[in-house]
């Protein structure tokens, strides 16, 4: 039998875990045109939800460009054309596409493995002044033809970019326009998503509706997580998806990495107890081992030990006197020091008055070795 369990990966259809009153909201902004700003830590499913959504929705285009990494505004311009342009995944439309974006002279040829079309822009005219905004012209143009709805995923990533507040500035002018189309901003990185949104200072200030996106709720999570376990005569009880809930940090990404490793280690007709739950995360251990080794490598022996007492004792109080003594550190530069290389290499994050781990499992991992 299959596993049905996904991570690591946008889901959709019947590995997407429904979440009614986000998707109800979502679909009211997309219909009304308002754009929106979505935010979430990392793995909450911010990209399915929108994905799905969307494609649930008739009449409905779907423009998705990652800004992952995006470094300079030619880089910008070529995957919003890119998107644009798979949006359409005709040949016509590539034409058509071409002829919109003439100046930033557009190539239009075929892929030799799969048949189809590939549209591309020239990196030297994309980098020529104007260029984001006649990429953003003919995606308003073009939504006089079709309804159209633009996701930017990871938008945080353009305030590292060369020229970003010069280049977030002309977007939102020509965004503001463009009232017929919603745009859909997705970011995981809380403070810079504040910064973009929330800064007087900014030019996207108050540019879009709020919708956090946190935890599935867990007796909906626990029925969807069931019934995939189901499907191998597995039984998984409520209180053992309890303390899957709580290993993953209640994260979507990480609860179905678990369910996925403790699945491959069990057989059918199974039930599921807390052998099981502690073979699934020695699973996770196993698969992700040279990962966390290579993390620590790239720290000093007294980050190891802050990393690990973070694990251990929790991410308050870092700076008390007991916190230090129990990390190993010497003073309080010193667990400062520690705590910005940490934040540095993403290993945690600050929410609040609090340290916390992006990898719940990783946390796990370096608790098992806390000692050694």
């Amino acid at each position: 039998m299959k596993n049905p369990f996904k991570y690591g990966c946008v889901v959709s259809g019947d590995s997407f875990c429904e979440r009614p009153e986000l998707e109800r909201k979502l679909v009211d902004f997309i219909r009304s045109g308002q754009n929106v700003v979505i935010q979430g830590e990392r793995r909450m499913g911010k990209t399915s939800l929108v994905r799905e959504t969307i494609a649930r929705m008739r009449g409905i285009s779907l423009v998705y460009i990652d800004l992952l990494g995006v470094c300079d505004p030619a880089d910008l311009c070529i995957r919003i054309a890119e998107a644009l342009a798979e949006s359409g995944k005709t040949l016509p439309f590539y034409k058509k596409l071409g002829k919109m974006l003439s100046k930033l002279r557009p190539t239009v040829s075929i892929d030799t493995d799969s048949g189809m079309p590939v549209f591309s822009l020239d990196k030297a005219a994309a980098s020529s002044a104007g260029s984001v905004e006649a990429i953003l012209s003919a995606v308003a143009q073009e939504a006089k033809n079709r309804r159209l709805c633009v996701v930017f995923d990871e938008f945080q990533d353009i305030l590292g970019m060369m020229e970003g507040t010069r280049t977030m500035a002309v977007m939102r002018g020509k965004i503001q326009l463009d009232s017929s189309t919603p745009y859909i901003f997705l970011g995981s990185v809380r403070n810079k998503m504040t910064d973009i949104f929330w800064n007087p200072d900014s030019p996207f200030y108050h540019s879009a509706a709020s919708l956090p996106v946190g935890e599935i709720p867990e007796d909906d999570f626990y029925q969807f997580a069931a019934s995939k376990f189901k499907t191998g005569g597995k039984i998984l009880s409520k209180d053992v998806f309890e303390e899957i809930f709580v290993a993953a940090q209640r994260i979507p990404g990480y609860v179905q990495e678990l369910c996925d490793t403790i699945w491959d280690c069990t057989d059918r007709g199974a039930k599921i107890g807390a052998k099981e739950l502690e073979d699934g995360l020695q699973g996770v251990f196993a698969r992700e081992k040279e990962h966390y080794e290579l993390f620590m490598d790239r720290l000093t022996p007294i980050q190891r030990k802050v990393a690990k007492a973070l694990a251990v004792y929790g991410g308050k109080g870092v700076y008390s006197g007991a916190f230090l003594m129990n990390a190993g550190a010497l003073n309080i530069g010193t667990m400062r020091r520690s705590i910005t290389k940490l934040m540095a290499e993403n290993l945690i994050y600050r929410h609040n008055d609090e340290y916390k781990f992006f990898n719940p499992f990783f946390a796990q991992w370096l608790k098992s070795k806390a000692g050694k």
